[in-house]
């Protein structure tokens, strides 16, 4: 999301990223230029939208770790977690349908938006 956020503002001549693009609208045309599917063999998520035709696995290590990327996904994140942990659900949702098992680990109140009818919980005593 945040490589189609700076691709926007690129595209429209605000430079490499402005914050003020980060609209209900935008986010939602973003996300839908996301798809999660099964590519030779592996899942993966390709991006298609704003000239940008890529699977995330092959960008990882490059365009994803631009500067204009990398400093920006905090700003990016806190707009978009909602749209975020729904595409994660999704995506488990599809995995476990081919018959994959899938472990999440993240904080709970996050997790608690992940459906799943099998749940646990691993606590660690403070030392």
């Amino acid at each position: 999301l945040t490589l189609l956020a700076a691709r926007h503002c690129e595209l429209n001549g605000k430079g490499d990223f402005d914050p003020a693009c980060l609209t209900p609208e935008n986010i939602g045309s973003w996300i839908r230029m996301l798809d999660f599917e099964k590519i030779d063999g592996e899942w993966d998520i390709r991006i298609r939208g704003l000239g940008i035709d890529e699977k995330v696995s092959d960008i990882k290590s490059t365009l994803l770790m631009e500067a204009k990327v990398a400093k920006n996904i905090p700003a990016v994140a806190e707009e978009t977690q909602g749209e975020v942990v729904q595409f994660a659900a999704d995506a488990c949702e599809r995995m476990g349908d081919a018959g994959v098992v899938v472990l999440v680990e993240g904080r709970e109140q996050t997790l608690d938006f992940v459906p799943s009818p099998c749940r646990f919980r691993l606590e660690v005593a403070d030392p």
